[in-house]
């Protein structure tokens, strides 16, 4: 019985402190936004406007059908960026270029993109494959890295990506292959994740899940 009530105890408390952490790293994600203002940064030094204070700036440089830029409209990222953020401008009507609806948009989009990518330490079964300390710090690392260069398609990209590892680690392939399907409507970074199948499938069994190292 004292057994039971101190794991659940523990249970509990581990609950707790990822949603703290979880919740956290949103708040991170909205200072950022709103206060560091990534974006705006790249803007001044590239000599250019921030695609998230104009709706015209936004569609030429992520909304494009032809040509030869690798950012075109077959990134669904950027229409659901700005779809939404063409929803939000009926109720938003603010001249300060940081309340624009999509740097809005944009903020409703990003925590929802890292709590998708960091969903398993919520659901998964805690064993040795899941270190879920380490897979929160990585993947909070790699979005943190990502915001530098703020483009609406990498953290969508990554939270999928964050899911297929998992799923790999697990020998889940039908999991992993939807992950594919679904990280390619985002962008072509997708190919990554088929070298590492290929390199899952040489070195472990078909069908069984691919040991972890200790602690990870």
């Amino acid at each position: 019985m004292n057994t039971d009530l101190h794991t659940n105890t523990h249970q509990g408390r581990e609950l707790l402190l990822k949603i703290l952490l979880v919740f956290g790293c949103c708040l991170w994600i909205e200072l950022a936004l709103f206060k560091y203002l990534p974006d705006l940064g790249t803007a001044v030094y590239q000599h250019g406007v921030s695609p998230l204070t104009d709706f015209s700036v936004f569609e030429d440089s992520y909304m494009q059908t032809s040509g030869t830029s690798v950012i075109s409209a077959r990134f669904l990222g950027n229409r659901i960026l700005f779809n939404l953020a063409k929803l939000l401008a009926s109720y938003v009507h603010s001249m300060d270029i940081r309340c624009h609806p999509l740097r809005i948009a944009m903020a409703l989009l990003m925590p929802a993109y890292f709590i998708i990518g960091i969903s398993p330490i919520f659901f998964a079964v805690p064993n040795k494959m899941l270190n879920w300390r380490a897979l929160l710090a990585g993947y909070a690392a790699l979005f943190a890295s990502g915001m530098y260069m703020l483009e609406p398609y990498d953290a969508p990209s990554l939270a999928v990506f964050s899911l297929a590892l998992l799923l790999l680690l697990q020998g889940r392939l039908p999991g992993v292959l939807l992950c594919l399907v679904v990280m390619n409507l985002f962008r072509e970074s997708a190919f990554h994740l088929v070298v590492l199948t290929a390199i899952w499938a040489l070195t472990c069994r078909q069908g069984t899940p691919c040991a972890a190292p200790r602690g990870w």
